[in-house]
C-alpha cells in the first residue's frame, strides 16, 4: 500500500523527481547498476575498506592494550585521553 502511495502522490501533486522519485524509477536504476556489474564492484570495495579499517582499529588496540600492561608511565598517559574520549562520548549523548 506504501507503495503504491509513494509511487503515484508525487505524479498527482506535481512533485520534483529530483526530490522524490518513484519505487518503480529506483528499482530500474538499481537493476541497471546490477546489471552493469557496478553494485557487486562497488560493494567488494566498500567492504574491504571496512575490513581494512576494523583490522587497522583493532590491531592498534591491542597495541595500546599490551603497551598499558607494560609501562605504568604509558597507562597514565593513555588513560588521560580515554577520560577525555568518555567525557565527550557522554556530551554528544546529552545533546
Amino acid at each position: 500500500m506504501i507503495l503504491l502511495v509513494w509511487e503515484f502522490v508525487p505524479a498527482i501533486f506535481n512533485v520534483s523527481k529530483l526530490r522524490c522519485r518513484a519505487p518503480s524509477s529506483i528499482a530500474r536504476s538499481l537493476w541497471l547498476i546490477y546489471d552493469r556489474g557496478l553494485l557487486i564492484e562497488n560493494f567488494l570495495v566498500t567492504l574491504a575498506e571496512a575490513l581494512l579499517g576494523f583490522a587497522i582499529g583493532s590491531v592498534t588496540a591491542i597495541f595500546l592494550c599490551f603497551r598499558c600492561d607494560a609501562f605504568a608511565d604509558h597507562r597514565a598517559n593513555v588513560n588521560a585521553y580515554l577520560v577525555a574520549f568518555r567525557r565527550f562520548k557522554s556530551r554528544l549523548r546529552a545533546h
